[in-house]
Order: structure tokens, then C-alpha cells, then sequence
């Protein structure tokens, strides 16, 4: 009569999935009081694995592993991975891992314990083995690929700020121009407004390469709205600017007389502060008033009016003048 095995005691609880160490634990199956268990590592050689301090107890540590080997192949210079499995007493249970191995195509070191309950499984038992180390190797391909997914996060990042501390000095630069061109644009109207002119806003210089990947994104935001901002004043000074150009001086400005009009005010000084002279209205210049002013001799004052007078008289002196009036006698 067949003896049966004896039951090996329970595995320890897993602490916190192995992940600590390396090793990458899959989800505990219970069968008929047997315990199956997944280990799986990318870096710990296959015999450490073996006598993890966790899996020392169980009654079955079957191993399997596929690790680079230092042989390469003739022409193509490729590596040759080197494969192995080891059973430790449960018949092709090794092999049932590195088949896993070898379907999902990953490097490292998988062993699936098994604590014995007393009672036989039958084939079941290799469904067993190929779940637990399948399991081991999806949890370090997430947790892998979590890992690979936070450094590209911070590479993207680094590679941001970057570019956020280049967009900055940059647009630092804009704004000292931009500013400098408003002053310039603006110092006409402040002056017409106030006798004070306003003094320039310094900017002072930031470190930028000390500040936070968040604190850049909000500077770079709020740098874009001051350049919008000083766009519209510039805008607005060019536009008053051709306003007070096409209406004129403004009260407050002064402007120097044109040349001939210089002249002519000088000239009509002199005149006003000459004793006894007068400008006569529609002549060229001022003469003196001691006298009556005459006409000058070649000046010929129109007779119009006065030789239509004499005509007149002269016509009413050739008609004939009336004699004394004598009643005419009436016929009869």
C-alpha cells in the first residue's frame, strides 16, 4: 500500500508582493489544501531564487529560467539565451514554468512553490504551476512597465522645462523691447500730460532653472499675456499718435512760427511802435501822418460820378426856359 506524502507546513504571508527585493509575486492558489505560489525575478540568478527564505519551507520549488548567454551566434553577432529548469521532485513541473517563460517571450528566473496538503491533484496540478508563473511575470511586466512609464513621464518633464526655461528668457527679452518701444511711443503724451515722465518698470531676473515644472508653466502663461497686453498699448500710443498729428498742437505743446510769418509779425511790430505812422488798409506798408496823406500824382481818382453831373447841368441849361404864363383866349 502506498505510503502518502506528509503535509508541508503553510507558506509565510507575503509582505509586500516582493516587489522590495526584486522578485515579483503572483496570487496564492488553493487546491485541496495544497498552496501554490509564483516567484519571478529579471535579475536574481535561478538558484537564489530557489532558496528564497519565503519559499525555504515548501515541499516543491520547481525552476525554471531563461538568462543571456555570453556564446553568440556566427555572422549575426546576436546572444544566445541560455535555458534551464529543475523539477525538485515534482515531475515536469519545471518544465511547465520555463515553457511560461518562453511563451511570454521574457528573461529572468520564475519558481512556482508548492506546499503539499495531503492529498494527490493529478494534472491538474501543472494548470497550477503554468497560472502561478504566469501571474509572477504579469506582475512585473505591469510593475515594469509602470516603472517605465514614470521615468518617460520624467524625461518628457525634464525635456519641458527645458524648453519652458529657453520660451522664458526669450520672451523676457521681447518684453524689455516691447517696453523700451511703449516708452518711446508714449513720451510725446506723457509729456503734453504731465510734467513728470513715469519711470521705467525693471524687470528683475529669475532663476528659472530652480522653480517647478508647475510654477514654469504659470509664468510662461502669464508672460504671454504681458506681451499681448503691451502690444495693445503700443497700438494705442501709434494711434493717438496719428490722431494728435492730424488735429494739430495740443494745448501744452508749442511750435516754432514758419519763417515768413516770423517776418511779417517782426515787420508789423516795428510798424505799431513807429511815432506818427499808420498802415493804410490794402498798402504795402506804413508812411508817415503829420500830414493829411495825399494821393500820389500818377494816381487818377475815378470821375465816374462827377462827369455824369456836369452832363446833367449842361443838358438843363440848353433846353428852353418857360416865359410867364398868359391865359390863352377861349374860342367862341
Amino acid at each position: 500500500m502506498a505510503t502518502k506524502r506528509p503535509r508541508s507546513p503553510s507558506p509565510p504571508p507575503a509582505k509586500d508582493n516582493g516587489t522590495s527585493q526584486n522578485i515579483w509575486i503572483s496570487e496564492t492558489i488553493e487546491d485541496r489544501s495544497s498552496i501554490f505560489v509564483g516567484y519571478f525575478s529579471p535579475s536574481i540568478p535561478a538558484k537564489e531564487l530557489q532558496a528564497h527564505a519565503d519559499i525555504k519551507s515548501a515541499s516543491h520549488r520547481m525552476l525554471g529560467y531563461r538568462r543571456p548567454s555570453k556564446q553568440r551566434t556566427i555572422g549575426s553577432n546576436l546572444a544566445i539565451l541560455e535555458t534551464g529548469s529543475d523539477d525538485d521532485g515534482e515531475n515536469y513541473g519545471g518544465k511547465r514554468v520555463l515553457k511560461v517563460l518562453e511563451a511570454m517571450n521574457v528573461e529572468g528566473s520564475c519558481v512556482v512553490a508548492r506546499w503539499y496538503g495531503g492529498v494527490m491533484l493529478g494534472p491538474v496540478r501543472f494548470t497550477h504551476i503554468e497560472t502561478c508563473a504566469r501571474g509572477a511575470v504579469s506582475a512585473w511586466r505591469k510593475g515594469w512597465e509602470t516603472e517605465v512609464a514614470k521615468k518617460r513621464k520624467v524625461e518628457e518633464e525634464e525635456r519641458e522645462r527645458g524648453v519652458l526655461v529657453e520660451e522664458l528668457l526669450e520672451r523676457d527679452q521681447s518684453i524689455r523691447v516691447l517696453r523700451r518701444l511703449l516708452e518711446e511711443k508714449s513720451k510725446v503724451a506723457n509729456e503734453a500730460r504731465s510734467s513728470q515722465t513715469p519711470a521705467p518698470v525693471q524687470m528683475r531676473k529669475v532663476d528659472y532653472e530652480g522653480l517647478p515644472l508647475e510654477r514654469l508653466r504659470v509664468m510662461d502663461k502669464a508672460r504671454d499675456g504681458t506681451i499681448a497686453f503691451l502690444l495693445k498699448r503700443i497700438d494705442a500710443a501709434e494711434k493717438e499718435k496719428k490722431e494728435r498729428e492730424k488735429d494739430g498742437p495740443t494745448l501744452g505743446t508749442t511750435e516754432a512760427p514758419e519763417a515768413p510769418k516770423a517776418a511779417e509779425a517782426t515787420e508789423a511790430t516795428k510798424s505799431a511802435e513807429a511815432p506818427g505812422t499808420t498802415e493804410h488798409p490794402g498798402s504795402l506798408g506804413a508812411y508817415e501822418t503829420t500830414e493829411p496823406p495825399q494821393a500820389p500824382e500818377t494816381l487818377k481818382v475815378p470821375e465816374t460820378s462827377d462827369r455824369a453831373d456836369s452832363q446833367q447841368n449842361k443838358a438843363t441849361d440848353s433846353a428852353p426856359k418857360p416865359g410867364p404864363f398868359v391865359e390863352s383866349p377861349s374860342p367862341e
